[in-house]
């Protein structure tokens, strides 16, 4: 995905070139973790879109509805995968799911409305980040690359099982 590509660059670019210069560092590093974010994003609308049977009508109104909520949408699908495949019973796919789900709370709940990294202030002119915040780079890329490949594995598990479910 572009998104994450174009973020993950743009990050280690910040890390091999910027380590001691925060005022270029921040510069690129809000704009990566924003691309990150709609990576997320877009993983999830596309997994709901896609992989998930259910009406088109019943999908798209979904998507409406949640618009940029990441814990919303990916709470959709478990259910929707709890409902389907009885999954809820397998402990280690329970935990995985878990799992993914936290990390879009905890990202939801750092981002609520896909505005912080996009914009640097609120409809109020209040900062989003103070000049003098301390940036954890590479803690910030090991979070957001692991929800992008969990939630990729969640999109090609329901894809396979979709083609399965199609050749019977």
């Amino acid at each position: 995905m572009a998104y994450r590509e174009v973020a993950n660059r743009l990050i280690n670019y910040v890390i091999n070139n910027y380590s001691s210069d925060y005022q270029n560092a921040i510069q690129l590093y809000l704009p990566s973790c924003y691309l990150y974010r709609t990576a997320v994003e877009l993983i999830i609308k596309e997994t709901w879109l896609y992989d998930v049977d259910i009406n088109n009508h019943v999908c798209l109104e979904t998507l409406d509805k949640q618009k940029h909520s990441l814990s919303g949408m990916f709470g959709k699908i478990k259910k929707w995968i709890y409902k389907t495949y009885d999954d809820k019973n397998d402990i280690d796919k329970k935990a995985f799911l878990d799992e993914v789900e936290k990390y879009c709370n905890n990202l939801q709940s750092y981002d609520r409305d896909a505005k912080k990294f996009r914009y640097p202030c609120n409809n109020k002119m209040n900062v989003y980040f103070d000049q003098f915040i301390e940036l954890d780079i590479c803690n910030v890329k090991e979070y957001m690359e692991r929800l992008v490949s969990s939630l990729e594995c969640v999109s090609l598990e329901l894809n396979s099982r979709k083609q399965c479910d199609f050749l019977l």
